[in-house]
Order: C-alpha cells, then sequence, then structure tokens
C-alpha cells in the first residue's frame, strides 16, 4: 500500500511539473506575441504561426473544460422535486437552462476560435492528410480567406432549428427578439474572433461580410420562388445570416479605422524623429496593416531601419526581393565605411 501511494504521489509530482512546464512556455509564448518580439514587417508569417498554434492549444483547453461541465450538467436532474417550497420549483429548471444555453455558447465559441486560428495554419496544409483533402477540393483553399463564413452560416442554421422548436411559427413577437437575441450575439462572437487574430490582419476580415451577402444575394435570385412561410427554417437563416454580416462589417470597419488611427499616429511621430524606433514601426505596422507596411517601406529611413533589422544575415533573407534589400543595403554600408 506504501508502495502504491508513493508512485502515485510521484506521477501527481511529474504531472504538476509538467503543467507547470507547459505553463511557463505558454506565458513566455504569450508575452513574445504581445511584445510583438515575434513580428517582422517584411514577413509576418512566424508571428501569425505562432499566435495560431498558441490559440489553438488555449481554445482546445477550454473545449474539453467546457465540454466536462456540459457532460456534468446533462447528468443533473433539470427539475427540483426534493424540496416542499414553490421557489426552488420554479427556478431551478430556468437556472439549468440558462446554464445550459451559456455552456452550448461558450463551446461554440471556443471551436469557432479554433477553427479559424486552425486555417490560418500554415502546417495544418501541410498535412499529408489534409494535402489529399486540399487536392482533391481545392475550393478548400478559399475559406482561408473567408474564415469567417463557416460560423455565421453554422451558427445561423443551429439557431433558426431552435427558434422553430422552441418560439414556433406564429409568435411573430418571439421570433424578433429571438433574432435579436441571435444576430446580437453571433456579432459578440465574431468580434472576440477578430480581435483575437493580429491587428494588421483585420483588413483580410473586410471582404467576408460582403462576400456572405452577395452569396445570399445570388441564392435568393435563384431560389426566388421559394414558399417563406413553408421553408420557415431557410427563411430564418437567411434573415440572421444577413443581419449578422452587415453586423460583423459595421465592426470591422470600426476596428480598421480605430488601428489606422493609432499607426497614422506613430507613423507622423516616427517621421519626425531623426532615429526612428523599430519597435514603433512595429506597432505601426500592427496597428495599420498591409497600408501602413507599404507607407513604412517606401520610406526610405524607415526602410533603412527595417532592414537593419530583420535582414541581418543571409539566413534572413527568404525571397529574391529579401536578397536585392540586404544586397544594396550592404552596399550602402560599404560606401559609408569608405568616406
Amino acid at each position: 500500500m506504501e508502495k502504491i501511494l508513493k508512485f502515485l504521489l510521484y506521477l501527481l509530482n511529474r504531472l504538476t511539473n509538467k503543467f507547470n512546464e507547459l505553463y511557463e512556455k505558454y506565458e513566455n509564448v504569450k508575452r513574445k506575441i504581445d511584445s510583438l518580439e515575434n513580428l517582422k514587417i517584411m514577413n509576418s508569417k512566424e508571428y501569425i504561426q505562432v499566435l495560431a498554434i498558441k490559440n489553438i492549444f488555449k481554445y482546445l483547453f477550454l473545449e474539453i473544460f467546457v465540454g466536462f461541465l456540459f457532460i456534468m450538467l446533462l447528468k443533473l436532474n433539470p427539475t427540483f422535486t426534493n424540496s416542499d417550497f414553490l421557489w426552488p420549483t420554479i427556478l431551478w429548471p430556468i437556472l439549468y437552462l440558462v446554464v445550459l444555453l451559456f455552456l452550448v455558447g461558450s463551446l461554440y465559441y471556443c471551436l469557432t476560435k479554433f477553427f479559424v486560428s486552425l486555417v490560418s495554419l500554415t502546417s495544418f496544409k501541410k498535412n499529408c492528410f489534409f494535402k489529399i483533402i486540399y487536392n482533391l477540393f481545392p475550393e478548400l483553399n478559399w475559406l482561408k480567406h473567408y474564415a469567417l463564413l463557416v460560423p455565421i452560416v453554422i451558427f445561423s442554421i443551429l439557431i433558426s432549428l431552435f427558434i422553430s422548436i422552441l418560439v414556433g411559427k406564429n409568435n411573430y413577437l418571439g421570433i424578433g427578439i429571438s433574432v435579436l437575441i441571435a444576430t446580437r450575439t453571433m456579432i459578440w462572437i465574431l468580434k472576440g474572433i477578430i480581435k483575437s487574430q493580429p491587428s494588421f490582419r483585420f483588413g483580410d476580415y473586410n471582404s467576408s461580410p460582403t462576400t456572405i451577402l452577395a452569396i445570399l444575394a445570388i441564392l435568393i435570385y435563384i431560389f426566388g420562388d421559394v414558399d417563406w412561410e413553408r421553408d420557415y427554417i431557410w427563411s430564418l437563416t437567411i434573415i440572421i445570416v444577413t443581419i449578422s454580416s452587415y453586423g460583423i462589417e459595421v465592426v470591422i470597419d470600426d476596428l480598421y479605422a480605430e488601428g489606422e488611427q493609432k499607426a497614422q499616429e506613430i507613423f507622423q511621430e516616427q517621421l519626425l524623429s531623426n532615429n526612428p524606433d523599430y519597435e514603433e514601426l512595429k506597432k505601426c505596422y500592427d496597428h495599420g496593416g498591409e497600408k501602413y507596411k507599404e507607407k513604412l517601406l517606401s520610406t526610405e529611413k524607415f526602410l533603412e531601419v527595417i532592414v537593419k533589422n530583420e535582414l541581418k544575415s543571409l539566413k534572413d533573407v527568404k525571397n529574391y526581393g529579401d536578397y536585392r534589400l540586404y544586397k544594396a543595403f550592404n552596399y550602402k554600408n560599404y560606401l559609408d565605411s569608405q568616406k
């Protein structure tokens, strides 16, 4: 018995140490991401990959945790019968339903964030299994540019089914309130997804809502003779998708405009400086995206600082354009040293 206890304590100690080690690694990665340590203006792929891996592990852990709570809740009795009082009998089913819906929403939120992070992961596409799928269905490549399309459509279909069962077809007030809550929830979820991505990628999501609305317009044109009362779920899905798409487009525009304003302030400040700060230039790119990347690279004194920090040796050169910059910068340094 003593040996078993020692062995169990040994296992517990090993697990604790392993969890501490993993947590320290996670915190270290998070610190590097928050400080933009891995971000390069000329090539942001490494930063995107590190962030994607961090988010994948984070939301995988949260999915397991929320899934465990969800299973435990399902094992509880949704009715309260062991009391002579009326209030527990009435309140317990309501509380049970609220917690259940919250856990379902949290699970969907984590799954959606996990999916979006997975799509942006390059190694995901390099996997042999997924390579075969991508080769068989090259259309899936299109998804990486419209990662918001999948969560919007799936959520809208699920909510439409839920409304049709719980509210019914003739309760117009209930339908209106349900659609309002559903679209607001969808916008909140998508806003969280977008904000979990690098700020400089906000512009990449601009086309997603527009594309969704364009697809809906085509579908409505093709199926124009659909009986909307008969195809109740289809009608609700289109309404929720349309409102959610428009709402998230407004959110993206606001986030993008806010980022551009911050980027412009940093750009002007560094433009007036005799010694531009590379870390500040990275923040400018992080807030402003591709538009400010072009502005930074087209300004000679900024380009010099960027090349000096990002192309320190030939091993940092990723393409012919980088090589030309590296060569030109080193030649300029050589000429300066000869003066």
